[in-house]
């Protein structure tokens, strides 16, 4: 899988095919693979590996439409546009759902208020 580095003038909205390995490990095939992580939430560190791999599963393949930080998302001002590599995005499945926000319902995920405020419910440790 090729990775192509997108400077932050060139950020834009995008549509493409996802590609999950795992919860830290997400690719968006628009032409080329673009390496991304959704903004505002975190793994929930009790989920196993093998609970998180299935899960994920189920959203390979489909088609997302991701705004990058900084165009209109709950991170805007509150995080950086990119993490080791990765461009900071929030991510809607074809029926308008926010990937992130699905994920936490599943309780895969956890929100992180300082980064999306209330937008995603965080986890109680």
């Amino acid at each position: 899988m090729r990775h192509v580095e997108v400077k932050p003038a060139a950020l834009k909205p995008m549509t493409g095919r996802l590609t999950v390995r795992s919860l830290d490990d997400m690719s968006l095939y628009t032409t080329y693979y673009t390496k991304i992580v959704l903004c505002g939430v975190e793994p929930r560190p009790i989920v196993s590996a093998r609970d998180a791999a299935t899960a994920v599963q189920t959203f390979q393949g489909n088609t997302l439409t991701c705004k990058p930080v900084g165009l209109e998302t709950p991170c805007d001002g509150r995080t950086a546009p990119k993490f080791n590599g990765a461009i900071v995005v929030q991510c809607f499945l074809p029926d308008g759902t926010d990937l992130a926000a699905k994920l936490v319902e599943t309780g895969l995920l956890c929100g992180l208020p300082a980064q999306a405020g209330g937008t995603y419910k965080a986890c109680i440790y």
